[in-house]
């Protein structure tokens, strides 16, 4: 019955997203396929197909709402407010429990992706604030990764708003700025918390890079495994699940890297899906951000943006893709923002301001 009422409200998505929806509709359907496969054969099942395929339904759900995009967007707005604070405090728990780097720390990208974008449009000193102690809580749970990914991110942010709203001249002039200080936070991250010595004290040692020697806790290895799988059946994959064949390494269930997983899992069949997803994703999330003159609109759509180029970052490093807590950020965004573009997207600009201002 669920697949019956997905599958009608599929039909009536209409264009200008329907590539967006295809490209995904394409990945949960050849995802699902192979974990029947893989039940039948093994009796075996995984979650990764039931994670993927929630976030279908999500994004699905709240896109065919009629009616609903100004008030989804505020909504969304306030509710990324109000649970910014919660997750700073399930941070801190979290620090006290234990002092790993847990998927708990990804959960962040979403967050400082939301902060940076409210800063830019309201130069609140808050948001700052609030950014940098998500920062120290995933720095002292050693996340060099998801910090990483998110110094990239804020640089991808930072690029994107400023050439958009500033004009391309001076622009520039505030990207570099911003850029310096950038580098120059990310020098005392690494140099003063830990993050530095864990990257290249210790640890394989299995990576150079200008003449350090990197710790990649093992995941070029994991890699080299996966890589030499991969090859044996790169087009259409080895099928969900295969978390213990895949490293075939006691303790050891998953390669540290999204794109490898999905590569191996789904073939080039499913890893181009995600990408033309993610991609067209992007693109039009961009779109939405350089026409909207409404300030939620565009505090929603760069914050959306970050997210994607975040979480896309990470899973290099990372097997963000299992998380439903973490994903399921990014489908929400995506389901609100493809509603408001299909509703107001070319048609009034301002159609918007006057519910906001209300």
């Amino acid at each position: 019955m669920t697949c019956f009422v997905l599958m009608s409200r599929v039909r009536s998505l209409v264009l200008p997203n329907g590539r967006i929806f295809l490209y995904f509709t394409v990945f949960v359907i050849y995802a699902a396929a192979w974990a029947l496969v893989i039940y039948l054969d093994e009796s075996y099942s995984d979650s990764s197909v039931l994670v993927w395929f929630a976030c279908y339904s999500l994004m699905i759900n709240i896109y065919s709402q009629p009616g609903m995009a100004t008030e989804a967007v505020l909504e969304l707005k306030k509710s990324f407010t109000a649970f910014l604070y919660f997750y700073i405090l399930v941070l801190g728990v979290t620090i006290l429990l234990k002092d790993e780097d847990p998927a708990t720390t990804q959960v962040g990208i979403a967050f400082v992706a939301f902060c940076i974008s409210s800063y830019f449009h309201e130069s609140k000193s808050k948001w700052i604030f609030l950014s940098v102690t998500i920062f120290v809580g995933q720095v002292l749970l050693k996340a060099r990764g998801v910090v990483l990914a998110e110094l990239l991110m804020i640089l991808i942010l930072s690029l994107v708003f400023n050439l958009s709203r500033r004009g391309v001249y001076t622009g520039f002039l505030y990207f570099l700025v911003q850029l310096l200080l950038l580098i120059s936070a990310s020098v005392i991250i690494f140099s003063y918390s830990g993050l530095g010595e864990k990257s290249i004290e210790g640890g394989d040692q299995a990576l150079e890079f200008a003449g350090y020697s990197l710790n990649t806790s093992g995941r070029i290895y994991q890699w080299g495994v996966m890589i030499d799988s991969i090859s044996e059946s790169l087009f259409v994959g080895h099928g969900i699940p295969v978390a213990k064949q895949m490293m075939n390494v006691p303790g050891w269930f998953h390669p540290h890297n999204d794109y490898l997983r999905l590569l191996h899992q789904l073939g080039l069949i499913g890893l181009s899906a995600w990408l033309l997803f993610i991609i067209k994703s992007g693109w039009l999330i961009v779109r939405i951000f350089r026409a909207s003159v409404d300030p939620v609109i565009s505090v929603i759509s760069l914050a959306a943006l970050g997210t994607v180029c975040g979480q896309s970052l990470i899973m290099f490093t990372d097997n963000t893709m299992v998380y439903p807590y973490v994903i399921f950020l990014l489908f929400l965004q995506l389901g609100v923002l493809l509603r408001y573009h299909k509703e107001w997207g070319g048609r009034g600009k301002g159609s918007f301001m006057g519910a906001y201002k209300n």
